[in-house]
């Protein structure tokens, strides 16, 4: 089990928060804006190969915030997490 400490509560907020504003791209920006940054795809397969054992493996304060990862980063194409609890 991961033992409990600020960076890592630190850090999993950080990555909940770049999951919820830069997974897919966005309709609100306007022609003059410049290109938002979205997480490329090789990183998103990262986060979708590891999501699960993060899950199971952290403790309650973490595990409740990568589970709101795991609805994030499944929003739109399930299937992957289908085969990986399946």
């Amino acid at each position: 089990m991961l033992s409990l400490s600020v960076d890592a509560v630190a850090g999993v907020l950080y990555m909940k928060n770049m999951i919820m504003q830069h997974w897919e791209e966005t309709d609100e920006a306007k022609p003059s804006d410049p290109p938002a940054f979205i997480i490329h795809e090789n990183d998103k397969q990262i986060v979708r190969d590891h999501i699960v054992e993060a899950v199971i493996a952290a403790s309650n304060p973490i595990r409740s915030v990568l589970d709101d990862e795991l609805v994030l980063a499944s929003q739109g194409n399930a299937s992957w997490l289908m085969m990986k609890v399946g």
